[in-house]
């Protein structure tokens, strides 16, 4: 029977630990777009985007962002 063998490799030992991942600190710091708690913005945001040639099947759109945590979708 052949086998094959990959290139040799050499252990070493060490005594440092090996590095961790900071530990996240909540939402980052707050310029007052964000609610306190960070998961939702501190006032209604509203994106509109471009509507489609008039005669096409498609449309303008609307997302407004809310500070309770709703959103709504216009199309």
């Amino acid at each position: 029977m052949i086998g094959c063998s990959g290139p040799a490799t050499s252990t070493t030992t060490s005594t440092t630990p090996p590095p961790t991942a900071e530990p996240t600190q909540g939402p980052p710091a707050n310029d007052g777009t964000f609610t306190a708690d960070g998961k939702a913005f501190a006032s209604e945001r509203v994106y509109e985007g471009n509507c489609a040639p008039a005669g096409s099947r498609g449309g303008c759109y609307r997302l407004t962002l809310r500070p309770d945590g709703t959103m709504e979708y216009f199309m």
